[in-house]
């Protein structure tokens, strides 16, 4: 290892250990929109802190990581202590903390474009990244996929094929690359064990128009523009738009195009002209558990109509298809939302909970990394899954408790809440009988009885009631909850 511990890299322009597309729209939106031109890494990370909490303040690794890619895609621009502008070459690849950062005009562009066409761009910008032979490990990657035809889902086996071809690509490389690039921009497709080439998609990007500049004259969107859910196998996403200009009709030149990898995940099911709405059902061909969890709300696609000769291009919705265990926490936060409970979701990674259930009276957005830090501010951590809930998985998620207190984001709160659609039988005697060990609040409830607590919104000191409830180190069940807004 080399003097100070530093690690050696695994290749020439190594991939950096960076977070996925929504850690670098989010980090360009900020450079973007602070009134400061130029940020060294321990800004940035501050600035990101405190608008997400998305990293431990104490350690700038990924935070760096994340500059690196963003430097690789032209999105952003390197300077050194004298403001003189670094060339993306080999020898600068390395890190810094005096170095400082300044979004470029393309990744000022890249933000105007906006989450819709983020995942498109970091496509492009891939395949720009080749040409200029700036990302070797993604060339290792492609060969080896073109040589077999695919590329291993499994690290041990990518790591082992990729010695064995002499194309070496480090296992937590090769991990950023195919989970966190290919995967999420509809580059690589999965089919079981196995990525393959979405060569239509591939294809696409070099010919498809993503501005739309011309449709609003003549068709308007009646469904969500954003959508955020998961599928199970053969569920119909349905679109809806009211036709502005009653001359359009079907005659069978409506042609569909779905982007990133929709193209493999819906099948055009139907499209209808019902009075002066366009109907547009598509069929999902897989179940949300078999596709990743990656992804950032990116455009669904467009279609294309031909009227009066003019080429009109009308945009889908954005779309985000979330894992069952993501859109879960998602509704369990907006339940606890609608009784006046502020709930904050984090990101689902292991080194924090699903979210924060606020007991002081509101969350400090301005910033969430002091808030979630501020002893004086009480709060609970949730965990969370769907399905039933099992005794093995509270000890599990109880030992949690210590490292999400002490390590990364280091959060102070009151103790735990364990939400569940159902719980196993006899859940509440077994925890009984560890409570002893334990060293902080554990409360549980079910969903329905989240539910409940809504038909006591009217009483006075609702919030008080409710935060005294969660706090009871019960399972949380109607009698809990009667006894104590009736005592109150």
């Amino acid at each position: 290892m080399p003097k100070g511990g530093a690690r050696i890299p695994s290749d020439s322009f190594a991939v950096s250990k960076a977070m996925g597309l929504e850690y670098y729209f989010e980090t360009l939106n900020v450079l973007n929109n602070s009134p400061n031109n130029f940020f060294q890494i321990d800004e940035v990370l501050n600035l990101l802190n405190r608008k997400f909490a998305y990293w431990d303040d104490g350690k700038t690794e990924t935070c760096r990581g994340t500059l690196k890619e963003l430097w690789r895609f032209d999105f952003i621009e390197k300077f050194d202590r004298e403001l003189k502008k670094i060339e993306l070459n080999q020898g600068n690849w390395k890190g810094g903390s005096e170095f400082k950062y300044k979004i470029s005009n393309n990744g000022k562009r890249i933000v105007t474009d906006g989450y819709s066409l983020f995942s498109i761009n970091v496509a492009k910008a891939l395949f720009v990244s080749l040409e200029r032979e700036i990302f070797p490990q993604l060339k290792k990657i492609f060969q080896i996929t073109k040589l077999m035809g695919k590329f291993p889902v499994s690290s041990e086996e990518h790591v082992k094929i990729s010695k064995d071809l002499d194309l070496y690509v480090e296992e937590h490389a090769g991990k950023s690359i195919k989970f966190g690039l290919l995967e999420s921009t509809g580059i690589f497709y999965r089919k079981l064990d196995y990525f393959y080439l979405n060569e239509e998609w591939v294809n696409n990007l070099k010919i498809f128009n993503f501005k739309f500049d011309n449709h609003k004259k003549f068709f308007k969107l009646l469904s969500l523009s954003n959508v955020k859910k998961s599928f199970f196998k053969d569920e119909i996403l349905e679109i809806n738009y009211k036709i502005l200009d009653t001359k359009i009709k079907l005659n069978n030149n409506i042609k569909i195009n779905l982007f990133n990898n929709f193209n493999l995940i819906f099948k055009i099911e139907n499209i209808e002209i019902i009075g002066d709405q366009l109907k547009i059902k598509l069929k999902s061909l897989f179940s949300s558990r078999d596709y990743t969890d990656s992804n950032i709300l990116s455009l669904l696609g467009n279609f294309e109509i031909n009227y009066n000769n003019i080429k009109i291009l009308v945009p889908l919705p954005d779309l985000r298809i979330l894992t069952d265990d993501h859109e879960w926490e998602l509704k369990i936060c907006e339940i606890f939302q609608s009784i006046n409970v502020d709930c904050f979701h984090l990101s689902g990674k292991s080194d924090r909970p699903d979210a924060i259930i606020d007991l002081s009276g509101g969350i400090n957005k301005e910033n969430i990394l002091d808030y979630l830090r501020d002893t004086n501010k009480d709060k609970l951590m949730m965990e969370t899954t769907l399905g039933e809930y099992s005794f093995s998985k509270l000890k599990k998620d109880l030992s949690k408790f210590i490292n999400h207190s002490t390590k990364v984001l280091k959060i102070q709160s009151k103790g735990q809440l364990i939400v569940a659609k159902t719980f196993e039988k006899n859940i509440e005697k077994k925890l009984e009988l560890i409570s002893g060990k334990i060293i902080h609040s554990v409360s549980l409830i079910d969903y329905e009885n989240i539910l409940y607590l809504k038909n006591f919104k009217s009483y006075k000191n609702f919030n008080l009631i409710v935060k005294n409830i969660l706090l009871s180190k019960k399972f949380i069940n109607k009698e809990v909850i009667d006894k104590y807004f009736s005592t109150s």
